[in-house]
C-alpha cells in the first residue's frame, strides 16, 4: 500500500488526475467502468486516500486548477473530494460545466451576484449609456444566481430576488 503522506502535493495531484481520468464520472456518461469493479473498486480506494492527504495539506492554490482541468471526470472528482476545504469552488463546477463555462467564471460571475450594484443616480438622471451599462450589470447579476442555492440547496431566492427590487428604489 502507497504511503501517500511521503508524496509530495505535485505527485498527489498527478495520482489523483490520474484516477478520475480513469474511472470516469457522472460528466461522461456512460461511465467508463462498473463502479462494482475490482479494479474501480481499488482506484477508488486509491483517491480517497490520496484526497484525505490533499484535504489535510490543504493546498488551495494547487488545487484550484483542477476545478478547471480539461477532463471534466477530473473536474467532478476534484468537487466532490474537495468540497469541505473549497466549497466556494467546488460548488461552481457543476454550474461551469453545464453551461460550459470555466469554474474561475461562475466563481466570478457568484461573486458579483453576491455584492450589492455600485450606487447610481436615478433613472431619470441617467444617460442612454448609462442605462444600458446599468442594465446589463442587472441582467449578469440575475444570470449568476443560477449558479447559487441557500443552505438547503434550493435556489437562492434572496439573491434572485434584488436585481429587480435594488434598482427600483435606488435613490442614490
Amino acid at each position: 500500500m502507497t504511503d501517500y503522506s511521503q508524496m509530495n502535493t505535485d505527485d498527489l495531484i498527478a495520482h489523483f488526475i490520474d484516477g478520475a481520468s480513469r474511472l470516469g464520472s457522472a460528466f461522461n456518461l456512460p461511465i467508463k467502468m462498473s463502479p462494482r469493479s475490482l479494479e474501480a473498486q481499488v482506484i477508488a480506494g486509491e483517491m480517497r486516500l490520496i484526497s484525505e492527504e490533499l484535504r489535510a495539506r490543504k493546498p488551495i492554490s494547487d488545487l484550484r486548477p483542477l476545478y478547471d482541468h480539461p477532463n471534466e471526470d477530473v473536474r467532478y472528482w476534484a468537487a466532490g473530494q474537495f468540497y469541505p476545504i473549497d466549497p466556494e469552488w467546488s460548488h461552481a463546477v457543476y454550474g461551469a460545466v453545464f453551461e460550459h463555462l470555466s469554474t474561475a467564471a461562475v466563481v466570478a460571475l457568484v461573486r458579483r451576484a453576491q455584492k450589492r450594484p455600485p450606487k447610481r443616480p436615478t433613472l431619470s438622471d441617467m444617460l442612454i449609456a448609462e442605462l444600458v451599462q446599468r442594465f446589463e450589470d442587472a441582467s449578469i447579476r440575475l444570470y449568476a444566481t443560477r449558479f447559487m442555492s441557500n443552505e438547503n440547496g434550493l435556489a437562492d431566492t434572496e439573491t434572485y430576488n434584488p436585481p429587480y427590487g435594488r434598482d427600483r428604489g435606488n435613490r442614490a
